[in-house]
């Protein structure tokens, strides 16, 4: 049986039959990321407007035909259905892709368990295999040049991908916390930071496990680049719940629950991605 693997998480990469698949055609590349992730019929029209907005008609299409033709070519087997009118995937769940994999795990539990702070253990399993999934943001590295329309399509799943990444890693995070498995939940929170380096809330949290695993030094150094961050990147000093959670490591004030009650707001408030962050503070000039 003839196999599809796509990774759309970073350089994209196609996977037939367990080949590498060298696409050279970006725009071939770029139309299959659009059909894929459209899992809709999209009209010729509508994908000129897309990938060849500044060409003629006639020369558009033609570029449309050419690059259907190239994916017919390189993908063997019947992926496509390419009609008069319209262009689509004729079904997602006859190959793996990333992308769809990871938003199926992330919609699945936002669906069934809508409470950051007591995810359930059954859902653990799909959060990590959705982290793991996420191995770079969105085509990192790919653009159309000359199709901008393409590029803001690019741009919002990105974000939409980032927000759902930075969702479950929390997730992970307040679950091994909850459960007292405080070294993964450290490793989930640095992994946190690690892709969001500007959320303050992610801080807050590796701040807080580094104090309730007996490592202050760790949560006092953690405070400081959370604050150094935020003065070189923003010209803001940390919010008051940040300098509250460091004055209670300072002083030996922290415990288990107090820390999961006045974590709170802050499940409900810390999904940021990094243009959520950069609209709501200006970095200085």
């Amino acid at each position: 049986m003839v196999s599809l693997r796509l990774t759309f998480f970073g350089s994209p990469q196609i996977h037939l039959n367990g080949c590498l698949v060298q696409l050279k055609n970006r725009k071939a590349v770029a139309l299959l990321a659009y059909l894929v992730l459209s899992q809709l019929p999209q009209s010729r029209e509508k994908l000129v407007s897309v990938f060849w907005p500044e060409f003629s008609p006639d020369r558009a299409f033609a570029n449309l035909r050419e690059t259907l033709h190239v994916l017919k070519k390189h993908l063997t087997g019947d992926w496509l259905d390419i009609r008069r009118q319209e262009v689509e995937v004729k079904d997602t769940s006859l190959f793996w892709t990333d992308v769809l994999e990871f938003q199926q795990h992330c919609d699945h539990v936002n669906h069934h368990d809508s409470g950051l702070s007591t995810t359930c253990a059954e859902y653990l399993p799909l959060l990590l295999t959705a982290i793991e999934l996420y191995r770079d943001d969105f085509l990192r590295g790919f653009t159309l040049p000359d199709s901008p329309a393409f590029d803001e399509w690019q741009a919002f799943h990105a974000d939409l991908y980032r927000e759902n990444l930075s969702e479950s890693l929390h997730r992970v995070v307040r679950y091994y916390t909850w459960h007292r498995q405080l070294l993964p939940a450290i490793e989930y929170a640095r992994r946190w930071i690690a892709f969001f380096p500007w959320s303050e809330t992610a801080h807050r949290e590796l701040m807080r496990l580094y104090g309730l695993n007996h490592q202050c030094p760790d949560a006092l150094r953690q405070y400081q680049e959370c604050a150094r961050m935020l003065q070189k990147e923003f010209g803001v000093e940390p919010e008051q719940q940040t300098r509250e959670l460091y004055e209670a490591i300072l002083h030996g004030n922290l415990s288990l629950n107090t820390t999961m009650n006045c974590g709170a707001d802050s499940m409900n408030t810390g999904i940021f991605t990094a243009t959520a962050i950069l609209n709501e503070r200006t970095p200085k000039r």
